[in-house]
């Protein structure tokens, strides 16, 4: 096995430098060492997920050093955490060059579930302003998600957003930003116990669009600038708004309501706090 592995004393010095004061001790991956250039112009799908297969289930880190890395539908796995650096957060950039139909920068259809997944301190480039019309990408769309967290990660210029659904579990979303997607900023649908704090939605379509959650979050998130959405908030029941802003929108601020997916059932118990 080509594995790259640290000392105890390397690893302990880089988690602490990193600020990963919540994750799990386990063995270091760094994505160059596997190949990956992050030069902004080599394809590095092949490299990285080289490594994301290799460190599943192993409770590690896949690191990324500074660096931009063209990428298209990297994998996922269960017990990992894909970081960057938090002071210089490498850029996943997904490649309009590779793209057929559609793609994602990461991508995952979820055939079985994937738990304890962690992204942290990472930029998403969605490349729109190079995909032509007729071909559809987003900038993240995984499903089946459990006991995972999205933290300190900034997402723009994708065709499409940040997707997380299908059977969505106890997922936590901490100081993310999408911005400038010309689709729903945040789409997360399917599932329960879902947290968003200190998020943001800038010049996208649509704010927020949650869909089937129940037992939903959301506090000190703004949705702004949007060209025709706001907050939606949509079959979901048990719903928290603290301390949350809508504004400068060209569609409603805040929008509970029920439709199809749940064959027209209210949602109930929707609380707003200082919104």
């Amino acid at each position: 096995m080509n594995t790259f592995k640290m000392n105890i004393a390397m690893v302990i010095v880089l988690i602490a430098s990193l600020g990963f004061a919540n994750v799990a001790f386990g063995e270091i991956y760094d994505v160059k060492k596997y190949g990956a250039k992050g030069d902004g112009k080599t394809d590095d799908t092949a490299a990285i997920s080289k490594v994301i297969r290799e460190a599943a289930g192993s409770g590690g880190t896949v690191f990324f050093p500074d660096g931009t890395y063209l990428v298209l539908n990297l994998p996922v796995a269960s017990k990992i955490t894909l970081a960057g650096d938090p002071e210089k957060r490498a850029i996943l950039k997904l490649n309009h060059q590779t793209i057929q139909k559609r793609g994602c920068i990461i991508a995952y259809s979820g055939d079985r579930p994937i738990d304890q997944f962690v992204i942290r301190d990472l930029k998403f480039d969605g490349s729109r302003h190079d995909i032509p019309e007729e071909k559809t990408a987003q900038l993240v769309n995984i499903c089946g998600l459990r006991d995972s967290q999205v933290i300190n990660c900034e997402f723009y210029d994708g065709k499409g957003g940040a997707i997380f659904q299908r059977g969505v579990s106890n997922l936590k979303l901490e100081n993310c930003t999408v911005r400038d997607s010309d689709s729903i900023g945040f789409y997360i649908q399917n599932g329960k116990n879902v947290t968003l704090t200190n998020c943001h939605s800038i010049r996208n379509k649509s704010a927020y669009g949650i869909f089937e959650i129940d037992y939903l979050t959301l506090e000190k998130c703004t949705g702004m600038y949007s060209t025709s959405g706001h907050i939606q908030i949509d079959a979901s029941r048990h719903v928290k708004y603290i301390d949350c802003v809508s504004a400068y929108n060209k569609g409603k601020g805040f929008n509970i309501m029920a439709s199809h997916f749940r064959k027209g059932a209210p949602p109930h118990d929707i609380l707003y706090e200082n919104c």
